[in-house]
């Protein structure tokens, strides 16, 4: 991910794991620290919901993440996806095994918000669309002007490529 406002690198995001027969993926992203706190996770998971659900047609996309990282549960959260168990132990990070939350949402309780896909009239630059590479659709918050540059690693194809009407 590309903040265009100034190009600075602010994180990474992915759509991943996608299991055709089942039609299931997994989302995940990365925010360097400067980045958070900015209102990018909320943004990003609801593109990614959009690419897996509207774009990819899956059934169902889910989130894993440690048990204290409120900012990613919340994120979820805010785009629709529920809490469905914990996972004890199951992530070993520096030195030590700790607990993951296991969200989920499935594409029929999926509720596409056209203000987080910044279909609210806010305008975000493009840039110019390579293989592979995606530009993300306007934010709905004025501060965070992101770009999100993704392809689907099952096929190539881009995940997002405009907006939704």
């Amino acid at each position: 991910m590309v903040e265009l406002a100034g190009g600075a690198l602010i994180g990474t995001a992915t759509l991943w794991s996608i299991d055709t027969h089942s039609r299931s993926g997994h989302v995940g992203l990365s925010l360097l620290p400067a980045a958070r706190g900015k209102g990018y996770g909320t943004d990003v998971v609801a593109t990614l919901c959009h690419g897996g659900f509207a774009l990819r047609n899956l059934h169902r996309l889910q989130i894993e993440t440690l048990a204290d990282n409120t900012a990613m549960v919340r994120s979820a959260e805010r785009n629709g996806f529920v809490r469905e168990g914990v996972l004890c132990s199951s992530a070993w990070m520096l030195g030590e095994f700790l607990d993951e939350v296991l969200l989920g949402l499935l594409g029929q309780d999926w509720k596409q918000d056209p203000a987080a896909l910044g279909l609210s009239g806010r305008s975000v630059g493009s840039q110019s669309r390579r293989a592979g590479e995606v530009t993300r659709a306007p934010q709905r918050r004025a501060r965070s002007r992101v770009s999100l540059h993704a392809a689907s690693a099952v096929s190539g194809r881009c995940l997002t490529s405009r907006s939704v009407p």
